[in-house]
């Protein structure tokens, strides 16, 4: 595939618009770190070595949603983002926290590895921002050829059976807040997805119940009532969220992600 180059401007574009401000409010942000994170330690084997790639660095640059930084020692870890100006920031905050990591810029659509170079994917809601199917399925092709033939993929994708973050987010294009692509995604869409891009899908989960329009609430809060009111109220949101992710009945219509575990077919 020959990659437009109109993503790489507008997320260039982005980053640059953002400097270092967090894109999440701090309490919001290492919530859907640990939802994220206890999937990866659940599914994921860490006993011995092992090559992880993620497959962008927005969270490690500007959020407390970072999940880089949090797994286990003694891995080699990469990090790819398509904004440069990303890559310099999450590389920044990296070796700040002591770490020795891998980051590059490069397109996910168009990675710079061998074949078969890594045991485990990460993709924490990269997938879900290509503006057409095209530029998806060429992302997960691209996936697949980097994973090892035992290789893992866990990934999260916007939840389309979640209407109250459907409903918000149009408000947010409406009034041009949001600028950038959003997709979302029902269990047999990622089935079919998957299944065509030679992904075999090994387990879902529902996750992160932050209702919207929780992270605007706070920022607009913490500029009129301060930090510690806003703390407060952060806490709060995130108590009713664990009440939601509690209720089985209804996790899949309020979990903002839908968390999907792949393998990659094997051959007859």
């Amino acid at each position: 595939m020959i990659v437009d180059k109109t993503d790489m401007v507008m997320w260039e574009d982005l980053a640059r618009r953002d400097g270092t401000r967090s894109h999440i409010y701090p309490q919001l942000g290492r919530y859907k770190s640990d939802e994220f994170l206890k999937l990866v330690r659940r599914w994921i084997n860490f006993n011995s070595r092992i090559k992880i790639l993620k497959t962008d660095l927005r969270e490690e640059a500007y959020g407390e949603d970072e999940i880089l930084f949090s797994l286990p020692d003694g891995h080699d870890i990469y990090g790819v983002d398509i904004s440069a100006s990303t890559v310099n920031r999450a590389a920044d905050v990296m070796k700040k926290k002591g770490f020795s990591h891998e980051y590059i810029e490069a397109d996910v659509r168009e990675l710079p590895f061998a074949d078969s170079s890594f045991d485990v994917v990460i993709s924490t809601s990269t997938l879900d921002h290509f503006s057409d199917d095209a530029c998806l399925s060429a992302a997960l092709s691209e996936l697949n050829r980097v994973l090892k033939a035992d290789g893992m993929m866990i990934a999260t994708f916007n939840n389309g059976l979640n209407a109250n973050f459907r409903i918000f987010n149009a408000i947010e294009k409406l009034m041009h807040i949001s600028r950038y692509p959003v997709k979302y995604f029902t269990r047999n869409k990622l089935l079919y997805k998957m299944n065509v891009a030679d992904f075999q899908c090994d387990e879902f989960e529902y996750t992160t119940n932050i209702v919207s329009p929780a992270n605007s609430i706070l920022r607009v809060s913490r500029a009129i009532f301060g930090k510690r009111t806003t703390d407060f109220v952060a806490s709060r949101m995130l108590k009713f969220a664990d009440i939601l992710h509690r209720l089985p009945l209804i996790n899949n219509i309020t979990a903002w992600f839908i968390a999907v575990k792949c393998t990659k077919k094997r051959l007859r």
